[in-house]
């Protein structure tokens, strides 16, 4: 533990130093390739004949330095806490940040190229500050927030939809059981605690040396050569197992996990998920203009589309790392008491992936319709329209198919919990029937259906000009909400008006409606719908309304202004489900 602690500064302040050092020693052109640990990384980022978007070397950089700036700070705030988990964490975050810096700055940059012997001491300190750190996180992460027990990671594994959790949990020679899918879990369980134990780090560190011993030989045997390459393969298959599991424990913890969890983890779990979204969704961009550029022989979309995916290759993963670090110090110094998920869900999930899908279905319709009325042998403004025409009727159910696909997928991935999270606000809600429905039905079901339709029609338009909407239809029933409870009357009284008459103009049976209404607090879902105690009770109040009466609460009669309508008390009601007396008055017509 006293070792610990001057580590994680040391290596801090390193990273620290190659970022103020690059800032003052820029970046030369690089016109031959430079040896660097990462060389494909390096092509993308510093070679400018390899990557498309040259010009944007220096923003680049500028992501990786932001990044090793924060995780180097976040570092040393967690070493001035002290604490053996607080220490694990910052000795990950400092390694890391250690070792892109001097892959990055220092060596890409050729700051050492000068000092010999001393340079290839640092290839060594960087390279074991990335395992050793990396050893540390892994140790971290298995009992963040609290270590879990393997029979519930087996719990999870059945009903996860990641076909390698569930080949775990299926593929294990014992068979689909309980038992079975337990014994895989506890089995990878122990793969993770002797990846995290000290003899782990000892392979690892062995590997990685051996690599960076026949990197830095000036003739390498082939042998040793192939030896190095399949020990980093190795060692880089090793890492990504363990951070794919890690990943399974955050995601337990966020679905199945204790409410105070739930919290800790949601900045994690949920800002790498969208960011991993917003890559995927960013990438089937590129490769959708490519394919329009490749079936209407349109070379420049072809040039788009590798423009677009060179540069999410590029910047994707270091945004990516970049917010991981952020979420790590929001999950760790605030414990949860900043809710991210109603922020993530209402603007960067649904807002950033409905801003990509829209402007690339708008660019593909507009380029379809140009192509077909080139095509068509028709004049210029006949064509272009006849084209418009055909493309939106064309294109206009594949986007509804695709959107309602996307909110199905973005609610699976959010918590049970996750409508208590939702909106909360005061409003006036109503519910109006029809009496005698039912009846109706039975005896005439088109004339029934036609009284339906009649009524969400009326009320729809009506809605809408008391200042209200329409939030949903049951049947014959009609759920509504209004900001006012004074624009919720007008609109029972003017509703009730115009489909009588206009029921009595198709020589319909007039059905009598009944209303309720309640003033309160709802819980307005990601769709539009209203949940809450309100709702219940308006409907309530709707069930003890007679034909053309209109029942409302003392809340909604407290709101309303001075001889704005006139009120019947009805005294104390109760209701099913409902502990208290409600206070009712009926709105004389």
């Amino acid at each position: 533990m006293r070792w610990q602690r001057p580590l994680v500064w040391l290596l801090a302040l390193g990273s620290v130093a190659a970022v103020v050092a690059w800032l003052l020693h820029p970046l030369p052109p690089v016109s031959t390739p430079v040896r660097t640990f990462l060389p494909l990384l390096h092509l993308l980022l510093l070679k400018p004949e390899y990557w498309v978007f040259a010009s944007l070397q220096t923003v680049a950089l500028g992501f990786i330095a932001a990044g090793v700036l924060l995780a180097a700070t976040l570092a040393l705030v967690l070493a001035s806490r002290g604490g053996e988990d607080p220490l694990r964490l910052g000795l990950f975050l400092a390694g890391t940040a250690f070792f892109v810096a001097h892959v990055h700055f220092a060596r890409a940059g050729q700051l050492l190229d000068a000092f010999g012997a001393a340079a290839t001491a640092l290839d060594y300190l960087a390279t074991t500050a990335l395992l050793a750190g990396f050893w540390h996180g892994v140790r971290f992460f298995l009992s963040y927030p609290r270590r879990v027990d393997s029979a519930l990671l087996g719990e999870y594994a059945q009903r996860s939809r990641l076909p390698g959790l569930r080949w775990l949990a299926y593929h294990d020679g014992v068979g689909p059981t309980t038992g079975g899918t337990q014994f895989v879990m506890h089995r990878a369980s122990r793969a993770l605690d002797a990846f995290g134990s000290r003899t782990g780090l000892v392979i690892a560190l062995v590997a990685g040396w051996f690599w960076v011993a026949v990197f830095h030989a000036v003739a390498p045997r082939p042998l040793w050569s192939m030896l190095s390459v399949l020990a980093l393969l190795s060692l880089g298959a090793l890492m990504a197992l363990a951070a794919g599991w890690i990943w399974e424990l955050l995601g337990w913890h966020y679905r199945m996990g204790p409410a105070e969890d739930r919290a800790k983890v949601s900045w994690i779990f949920l800002s790498i998920l969208v960011s991993g979204w917003i890559i995927v969704v960013g990438f089937a961009a590129a490769w959708l203009i490519g394919l329009v550029g490749f079936a209407f022989g349109q070379a420049d979309l072809g040039v788009t589309s590798v423009r677009l995916a060179g540069l999410i290759a590029a910047f994707g993963p270091l945004a990516l790392a970049l917010l991981f670090v952020a979420s790590l110090a929001l999950s760790v110094f605030y414990k949860g008491t900043v809710d991210p998920r109603l922020a993530i869900r209402r603007t960067t999930l649904l807002g950033t992936t409905a801003l990509l899908l829209t402007t690339l279905a708008v660019a593909l319709e507009v380029f379809v319709a140009s192509r077909l009325a080139a095509w068509l042998p028709l004049p210029a403004h006949t064509g272009s329209l006849c084209a418009g025409v055909t493309v939106a009727l064309c294109f206009g159910p594949m986007r509804r198919r695709y959107e309602s696909k996307i909110d199905q997928f973005i609610d699976r991935l959010l918590p049970a919990s996750a409508l208590a999270d939702a909106e909360h606000y005061p409003t006036t809600v109503v519910f109006a029937d029809l009496a005698g429905y039912t009846a109706l039905s039975e005896r005439d079901e088109k004339a029934a259906l036609t009284l339906a339709s009649l009524l969400h029609k009326e009320s729809r338009r009506l809605a809408d000009q008391q200042r209200g909407r329409l939030v949903k239809t049951i049947g014959d029933a009609g759920l509504y909400e209004f900001k006012a409870a004074a624009d919720a009357l007008a609109f029972c009284i003017e509703l009730n008006r115009q489909y009588r008459a206009s029921a009595a103009k198709l020589g319909l049976e007039v059905l009598p409606l009944h209303f309720g209404a309640h003033f309160g607090e709802v819980v307005r879902a990601k769709d539009g719908d209203l949940f809450g105690a309100t709702v219940n009770l308006a409907a309530r109040l709707q069930s003890k309304a007679e034909g053309n009466e209109i029942i409302v609460s003392d809340a909604v009669a407290l709101t309303l202004p001075d001889r704005a309508f006139r009120l019947d008390p009805l005294g104390p009601q109760t209701f099913k489900n409902v502990q208290e007396p409600v206070l009712c008055f009926r709105v004389a017509a």
